[in-house]
């Protein structure tokens, strides 16, 4: 790979090149021409490429330098628009002493805890049971999902 970017470069780079990548590869995989489970494993390797360039400090801060040349709070490059924000706002709430709010706190934790301990005996149902503190009867949850194939590389 003598020059990754160039690769890169081949990739669509707006909304409508997108759009019409995704028709063409939709029609080939469709139509039988390529093997669908290859096309998974090339996602899979983007998906990493891609997790890893956004998670690389390094590269997130000379993206974000070289937006902070542009004087607008709002600019448009290369066929997209790139807005500067602030992410990542955390507000530390103890440090407010509010008795209140510890105390709402407090029992917020201990619901979420005694909700999470519920939910997972419901879990464990295989059929009907009486409930002895209500005498209601408790069906076990409904579980829902669809078939899926992961993919790992290797």
């Amino acid at each position: 790979m003598e020059n990754a970017i160039s690769t890169i470069n081949l990739m669509p780079s707006t909304t409508q090149e997108v759009s019409k990548m995704f028709v063409k590869l939709k029609e080939e995989l469709l139509s039988g021409k390529e093997d669908p489970l290859k096309l998974e494993v090339q996602l899979k390797s983007m998906e990493e490429l891609i997790k890893k360039l956004r998670s690389d400090e390094e590269i997130k801060e000379q993206m974000i330098n070289e937006g902070m040349k542009y004087p607008d709070n709002s600019f448009q490059l290369y066929g997209a628009k790139f807005t500067k924000t602030t992410v990542g706002v955390k507000y530390d709430f103890k440090a407010c002493q509010d008795s209140e709010w510890n105390q709402l706190k407090i029992k917020f934790d201990n619901a979420k805890k005694e909700l999470k301990e519920k939910e997972d005996f419901l879990k464990t149902l295989k059929k009907d049971v009486v409930n002895p503190n209500t005498g209601e009867l408790i069906s076990p949850p409904i579980k829902t999902g669809k078939e899926s194939l992961s993919v790992k590389l290797l």
